[in-house]
């Protein structure tokens, strides 16, 4: 991602870690399904001019049931890597996503598999949307805004992080409107 990119700018996208991150962070919520309760973040440096090096981060962030979740966020590498990879290890299994396409699951009596396109969500977001506008029930499976709060506060706890160089507590609060 070069300098110029929208995402660089303060004012349209905020940097990588407020326009980017945050859906990792949205992703690992979901996944361990707990209030954080502490984030830690290292800047990853570069020697080429050309990458943004706050934009490279690795976060940590560590969850009220002892979970912990690390988001390596980079535009440092080789474009020919896969772009996303999210690995989950748990009790004694392994869920590996390559790309949103491929997921492997070993050792929890579940089944790899391959798609033919990549899988984030937006279509299925969409389908409930608009059955939101036809009056219909959607599912309780949808984000809430609460959810985007705690996603969004991830990334300025990271910000805060990197410029403290301290772990941050997370304070826990309704965010519901």
């Amino acid at each position: 991602m070069k300098k110029e990119h929208w995402i660089n700018d303060p004012a349209e996208g905020g940097g990588a870690i407020i326009g980017e991150d945050c859906h990792f962070f949205d992703f690992c919520n979901w996944i361990v399904g707990r209030d954080p309760m502490q984030i830690y973040a290292e800047k990853i440096s570069s020697n080429d001019e050309s990458i943004v090096d706050a934009n490279n981060v690795i976060s940590t962030i560590r969850y009220e049931d002892g979970s912990v979740a690390s988001v390596i966020y980079t535009t440092i590498g080789n474009g020919s890597y896969s772009k996303e990879r999210i690995e989950i290890f748990v009790d004694s299994g392994v869920i590996a996503i390559e790309d949103f396409k491929e997921l492997v699951v070993i050792g929890l009596d579940g089944k790899s598999e391959k798609l033919k396109r990549i899988e984030k969500g937006q279509f299925e977001l969409i389908n409930e949307y608009g059955k939101l506008l036809k009056g219909a029930s959607i599912s309780t499976d949808l984000p809430s805004v609460e959810d985007g709060v705690k996603a969004t506060l991830c990334s300025l706890k990271v910000h805060d992080a990197l410029k403290t160089g301290e772990v941050q507590k997370w304070v826990k609060r309704s965010c519901r409107i």
